[in-house]
């Protein structure tokens, strides 16, 4: 594995913490927003499992 594969790699999966990151602090800065934040977290979470 090279440096530019390394590097795809990494930033996939920091995308995907990000997407989950920002579920919980949508869930914290407001609970009606319950729906938006499952989707970033389930989103998230896809992303690492499936790409």
């Amino acid at each position: 594995m090279d440096k530019k594969d390394l590097k795809r790699e990494v930033k996939s999966y920091a995308i995907s913490f990000i997407f989950i990151l920002g579920a919980f602090f949508t869930l914290f800065y407001d609970r009606d927003y319950k729906d938006i934040a499952v989707g970033l977290f389930v989103f998230g979470v896809a992303r690492i499992f499936y790409k």
